[in-house]
């Protein structure tokens, strides 16, 4: 017996979802990111940040020296290019 395939439109304000309809991975223009859903506005204890994919990470956190936010709210490093003859944290 074969299980049919059937896909099914991501939740209200995600343009691009996978795993799940609530998963998201990117969200309509007028949304905001928060943990994996979209939402219209961030909920309390967050902030908004970004400009082309906002995103809400906590009020008080900051990401530390050398990191910055990904578009998923999260810390990741960032990468500097370095200049001929080096080589970044090795």
């Amino acid at each position: 017996m074969t299980k049919d395939t059937v896909c099914a439109e991501c939740a209200p304000g995600c343009s691009e979802c996978e795993y799940s309809r609530e998963h998201c991975n990117v969200c309509q223009a007028d949304f905001f990111f928060h943990e994996f859903t979209c939402v219209k506005e961030c909920p309390p204890e967050f902030k908004a940040i970004g400009t082309d994919m906002k995103t809400c990470v906590r009020e008080r956190e900051v990401c530390p020296y050398g990191q910055r936010y990904n578009q998923f709210g999260r810390c990741e490093l960032y990468l500097a290019k370095c200049k001929v003859g080096y080589v970044l944290n090795a």
